[in-house]
């Protein structure tokens, strides 16, 4: 609850500072930093990530999981996407 991070690639780095509280997110590039990695390196111990399946691969998921181990943390599909219940006019 103390943490939270936006991703983004090479495309929107200026777009996503014009958009989004630097006061309230992290901004992280990917590829440069994975989101697993970043994960596994801010993951509350004993901490429990939700994930929807139908989004990633399975390699982002073993991967995920593996970095989330070491904080004994883990991954957790989620029934429905909650970005879902707060967007529901997405276009």
């Amino acid at each position: 609850p103390q943490e939270a991070a936006i991703f983004t690639d090479g495309r929107y780095t200026l777009q996503v500072r014009q958009q989004v509280s630097a006061a309230d997110w992290e901004y992280v590039g990917v590829p440069a930093t994975s989101v697993a990695s970043w994960l596994g390196a801010h993951a509350p111990d004993g901490g429990r990530i939700g994930y929807d399946p139908w989004l990633h691969t399975r390699a982002w998921v073993e991967e995920a999981r593996k970095a989330l181990a070491e904080k004994g943390a883990e991954l957790v599909a989620v029934d429905t996407n909650p970005i879902d219940a707060v967007w529901p006019s997405k276009p």
